[in-house]
């Protein structure tokens, strides 16, 4: 699957080149399932658990494994895709192209219709650039992303229904090599770490905050507005 590098290029048609393999594994309770994904040593995505199990429409637990490729748009308008090796480069017209990977997607796996999700793109978008338009005057090391999504083609599912547990993959067979060896060591002990301390700093002072506040009060008592969310 090549990397985007320009609004020609087509997305859509990453989902045919993605095959999907379906593995039964030995995994038939939640904890241990849980279990799983907290030793794997791989690069994961969030972990998505239902919160209501044995109802059939929230049946399913799942996580994925060893992005593709991740995108993210930056504040300098520039969007960067990153492949598995770390290497990036920039692209165009993302979501456009994100619609049609998603129209397409659905209907290259028909026989896959009952999983939650058989892979494709996971991420988020931020509350300021996509509902408020707000454009920040400042951008700091620490500030995340307009936007982020990772591409995964690897997917661990647990039916809480049937306690049955699946993975949907692209036939990366090392993911089962992880698996047996998490199988092999999962009832030995671990060993403890330490943990070491953090020294925490705030990005501003004591003065500059007060000073902020008291703007806010201020505010407040002109009848200008009557509450802030200071963030």
């Amino acid at each position: 699957m090549p990397l985007i590098n320009n609004s020609t290029d087509d997305l859509s048609n990453c989902c045919e080149s993605i095959g999907r393999t379906i593995t039964k594994l030995e995994i038939n309770d939640s904890r241990d399932f849980i279990d799983f994904y907290q030793k794997i040593p791989l690069t994961k995505g969030p972990f998505f658990d239902s919160s209501m199990a044995e109802h059939p429409s929230s049946e399913w637990s799942f996580f994925s494994l060893q992005p593709k490729y991740t995108f993210d748009k930056l504040f300098s308008d520039r969007i960067v895709v990153t492949n598995a090796e770390g290497k990036s480069k920039t692209c165009e017209c993302f979501f456009d192209q994100l619609d049609k990977f998603q129209f397409k997607s659905l209907n290259a796996f028909p026989h896959l219709k009952k999983y939650p999700f058989i892979g494709g793109f996971i991420g988020y978008v931020s509350y300021e650039n996509f509902f408020e338009k707000i454009k920040l005057l400042k951008v700091n090391p620490n500030t995340f992303p307009l936007y982020q999504f990772s591409l995964f083609t690897n997917v661990f599912l647990f039916d809480h229904l049937t306690n049955e547990t699946v993975l949907i993959s692209d036939g990366d067979t090392s993911l089962i090599d992880t698996y047996d060896n998490w199988l092999k060591n999962r009832n030995k002990p671990t060993k403890s770490i330490g943990i070491g301390k953090t020294l925490l700093k705030p990005n501003s002072s004591k003065e500059n905050y007060l000073s902020k506040i008291e703007k806010i009060f201020e505010h407040i008592r002109k009848g200008d507005i009557y509450q802030a969310n200071f963030t």
